[in-house]
């Protein structure tokens, strides 16, 4: 297959192939400069694409297809890979702990400027009041 047939059957767009590439997650054969690619590397770019839709990094995911047979598609792993990917998960947990706090600081923050604002406007009225109330 070529790129654009495996772009097409994989939902890889052809750069993102190509990083792949050059990254060495993926070695497709060539005849000249053109790349020829089999079942086992639309395989493999399917995988990359799922554990990267779990936002595994690069380096992470270049770890677990070291072990030809530590991941697959079909849920075979070893226990490299298991465990790889349950650090993974806990790095996932504390993120999410740490953007549930940013979220709830940010909500704060806005409610503050909101009542800010708002007694700013109260203020401005009293003070338009005044003016307005005042002899000249």
């Amino acid at each position: 297959m070529l790129i654009s047939e495996v772009a097409a059957l994989s939902g890889l767009e052809p750069k993102t192939i190509r990083f792949y590439e050059r990254a060495k997650l993926v070695t497709p054969k060539r005849h000249g400069r053109m790349r020829i690619y089999r079942t086992p590397e639309l395989e493999r770019l399917r995988l990359i694409k799922q554990l990267r839709a779990f936002d595994v990094p690069i380096a992470r995911i270049r770890e677990l297809l070291k072990d030809q047979e530590s991941l697959s598609l079909t849920g075979n792993i070893s226990s490299f890979a298991r465990e790889l990917l349950a650090k993974h998960l806990e790095e996932l947990q504390f993120r999410y702990v740490q953007i549930q706090e940013h979220i709830q600081e940010l909500k704060s923050m806005l409610g503050k400027v909101a009542s800010d604002s708002s007694a700013e406007a109260i203020d401005e009225n009293l003070l338009s009041a005044n003016l307005a109330a005042s002899p000249s």
